[in-house]
């Protein structure tokens, strides 16, 4: 007879108690995968809501600063135009430019995005870890 999870039943009993444990099995396993099911929708609907949250954030900043761009710009060029010189004026202007958007962009590549389930995952590579050990054990005399 074979040794390990594939084990033949013998007799009548033998096979009903592996029906049932192999049922028992079956409705675990798909209680737990309902389970993960549920978290990863969780996940992802608290994910959904951060990014929606984030993107109107990013939205109303960038109009924001588009407005306080052209008016910078404009009293950049009125106020000082006269006194410094308007070429003089424009060549600050985009120093300061460059000097901001060197430090936006600096600031998105050490911005990383997050993972849209991390305890899915977890639980996942938990599982798979349980599996193997559990298989690892039965599959030895």
């Amino acid at each position: 007879m074979a040794q390990g999870i594939f084990q033949t039943p013998g007799s009548e009993e033998d096979r009903q108690s592996v029906f049932e444990r192999s049922l028992g099995l079956l409705r675990a396993l798909g209680t737990h995968a309902s389970a993960l099911a549920l978290l990863f929708r969780i996940e992802l609907r608290e994910y959904r809501r951060r990014k929606v949250r984030h993107c109107v954030l990013l939205a109303a900043g960038f109009f924001l600063l588009l407005l306080a761009y052209l008016a910078m710009w404009a009293a950049l060029l009125l106020w000082l135009g006269p006194s410094w010189g308007y070429a003089l004026c424009a060549l600050a202007f985009c120093a300061l430019h460059a000097v901001s958007g060197l430090v936006v962009l600096a600031a998105a590549f050490r911005a990383k995005p997050g993972s849209p389930a991390p305890q899915t995952l977890n639980e996942l590579k938990e599982d798979c870890e349980c599996l193997r050990m559990t298989l690892g054990e039965k599959g030895k005399p």
